[in-house]
């Protein structure tokens, strides 16, 4: 792999996120309790159930016309890169 020898060797070309682009997404999970996406924090509900504001619920356009789906994050998963 050339690009394990670039970045073992610190050559300055093979960034940290070349490196990590070239070996892929991990094939294990790390569970998280939150995350930030197009600058909207998820939270799952067991980590906010008990706080006097919440931010647990999500909403998404359902297979029919104006149909919706509402429900909260049980879980999240991060494939790290």
């Amino acid at each position: 792999m050339k690009i394990g020898k670039l970045y073992t060797a610190n050559d300055p070309s093979c960034t940290p996120d070349l490196f990590a682009l070239a070996c892929g997404p991990s094939s294990t999970p790390t569970s998280v309790n939150s995350c930030v996406v197009n600058g909207v924090k998820f939270v799952v509900h067991s980590h906010d159930v008990k706080r006097t504001t919440q931010n647990i619920g999500i909403c998404s356009p359902g297979e029919k016309e104006g149909e919706m789906y509402y429900g909260q994050l049980e879980e999240i998963l991060e494939f790290a890169r």
